[in-house]
Order: structure tokens, then C-alpha cells, then sequence
């Protein structure tokens, strides 16, 4: 039974009454539904402030002085209604709104979802069996990513299968199915059955380091803080630095060329990134001038 108290208005009753009179039933056809929250009586004769109406379907009634009324909306809206008409054509034949209950909401509405609506109005001074509804018209919608709706709960073997894309998986059965899965896959973890393991831990020659480069060269950088550079550069006697990728303040500093062993030389300057060194420490190239040379550095 609807907990939302209406009212029958004067219109409504006197509607029944001439129906009845004739020996036909008032047909309710309508549900409104609307924003006004006020405290209506038997004289309203519609909402304050409508937003729509709804075809009304009907159902067993629970009792000769009661109808079943049931209304559905399968639209995209979005609402929540402060006041409700309940209609017989044109006429407006009982009415609700918060006003009369103010801790009571009516129908409400999300836009991914449905809203079912569903009450048993009491037909208060009206003749006995003179209003009725039409047939109900509810459908009951799949559930998918994007709407609310039923759905139907998988079972154990088709969990197993796992081929069906509508019917839900409860925890119970999803708990059921992993462990007979994991156990399925019969894995020895234990530690004596792992391979490539280290001698020791750490490892040795165990260490870490993060690579990168730039216009200038590549570097390596160790967690110890110390920073590996290396690159090549073409150098000459109106070239008499070289720029690392990474700005150094202490510097080991190294080069060589196509034809030499690597040479420890002395830097004459270090400024930011730019690295001076004198022309006569560096290593002729095989025609006897400098060129293209190798260089590393150890950078902090």
C-alpha cells in the first residue's frame, strides 16, 4: 500500500459519481508528475508545476475500496517530484504533493535507470467499483554498463565457462572459481623450486641506475649520486670545450680517439656544463690533426 496519502478531488468524486450512474467505470489514464511543493485539497484541479504525464496501467486490486495503479518511465529524465496527479482524461482526480507530507519523496528518477512507480489509492466517498486502471504495462530491462535494470545470476558451471557476457557473478561463486583455478594450475612456489636465484642479497655487483641522454651526450646515474657521461664531439683548435649532458663540479674526464687508448687529461675549467680543456692533451687522429674524438666523464 502506497504510503503517500491523496486526495480525491471534488472533480474526481463527482466524475465517479456520474460514471457510475451511467453504469460505466472511470478509467484513471494518467500519472503527472511535478516540482511544486505546496498542500493541495479537494478543490486543486491541477499541478502547480507539471513536468510530465504518464500512461497509467493498473493490476489486481487489493481491495473493493483500493485500485492498483502502476506507472513506469524508461526515459533518459532526470527528477525527483514534489507533487503527483492522478488523472481520468482531462479530469484531475486525486492529487499529492510534499506539502501534505513533508518527510515523504515522491517518484524519483536518475537517467541511466528506470522509475516504477507503483501504489494502491484508496477511493475515500467514491461508489464502490466505479474507477478502474488500465492493464499494466511494465517491462523489466537488461542491465548493462550504462543502464540499471534486472539480470540473472550465474551459476557455478558457467562462471566456469566464462563465455556469457549478461548474467552476474556473486562473490561466493567468483571466490569458488579462483581457488579452482589457482589450484588448477598446480604451481610449486616453494623456494627450493624457484630458478635463477641470486648466491646472495643483495647480488653482487649489484646496483642501480637510471640512463638518459640529450643533445650532448648520454649519461648514467648511479644511486650512489655519481653520474656517468659519455658522447663524442668534433674538436678543434677554435673548439676548446666540450659540453656534458649532465652540469658537473668535480670532473674525471677522459678521451681518445679512433687510434688511441683512452687518456686521462686535465680540465682546465669547469663551467656549469661546458668543460675547457687544453688543445695539447688531446690525441691525434691518424692523419696527424684532432677530429672526431671519444669522450667519458665521472660527474658529482
Amino acid at each position: 500500500m502506497s504510503t503517500l496519502n491523496f486526495i480525491i478531488t471534488d472533480a474526481g468524486r463527482q466524475a465517479a459519481i456520474n460514471a457510475d450512474a451511467t453504469g460505466v467505470q472511470l478509467t484513471v489514464t494518467e500519472v503527472g508528475y511535478g516540482t511544486g511543493n505546496w498542500s493541495p485539497d479537494r478543490t486543486a484541479t491541477a499541478l502547480q508545476s507539471e513536468l510530465k504525464r504518464l500512461p497509467a496501467g493498473g493490476g489486481d486490486n487489493p481491495a473493493p475500496l483500493y485500485v492498483h495503479i502502476a506507472v513506469t518511465d524508461q526515459s533518459s529524465d532526470t527528477y525527483q517530484a514534489q507533487e503527483v496527479a492522478i488523472y481520468t482524461g482531462a479530469v484531475l482526480f486525486a492529487v499529492w504533493s510534499k506539502g501534505l507530507q513533508p518527510d515523504m519523496d515522491g517518484p524519483g528518477k536518475i537517467a541511466s535507470g528506470d522509475s516504477a512507480f507503483v501504489f494502491d489509492l484508496l477511493l475515500d466517498n467514491v461508489p464502490p467499483g466505479s474507477v478502474t486502471v488500465g492493464d499494466a504495462n511494465f517491462s523489466n530491462p537488461l542491465a548493462t554498463t550504462e543502464k540499471i535494470g534486472v539480470g540473472e545470476i550465474a551459476t557455478e558451471a558457467e562462471t566456469s565457462i566464462g563465455d556469457d557476457k549478461h548474467r552476474w557473478i556473486t562473490p561466493f561463486t567468483l571466490h569458488k572459481y579462483i581457488a579452482e583455478w589457482w589450484t588448477a594450475l598446480d604451481l610449486d612456489l616453494s623456494w627450493s623450486a624457484i630458478t635463477g636465484k641470486p648466491d646472495k642479497f643483495p647480488p653482487a655487483n649489484h646496483s642501480h641506475y637510471v640512463i638518459g641522454s640529450n643533445a650532448f651526450g648520454y649519461w648514467k646515474e648511479w644511486e650512489d649520486g655519481r653520474i656517468e657521461c659519455w658522447g663524442q664531439v668534433n674538436f678543434n683548435a677554435n673548439n676548446g670545450y666540450i659540453t656534458l649532458p649532465k652540469p658537473a663540479t668535480y670532473l674525471e674526464f677522459a678521451v681518445a680517439n679512433d687510434a688511441s687508448p683512452p687518456t686521462k687529461v686535465n680540465v682546465v675549467c669547469v663551467n656549469g656544463g661546458n668543460v675547457g680543456i687544453n688543445n695539447n692533451q688531446l690525441p691525434l687522429s691518424s692523419n696527424g690533426v684532432m677530429g672526431l674524438i671519444y669522450w667519458k666523464a665521472w660527474v658529482r
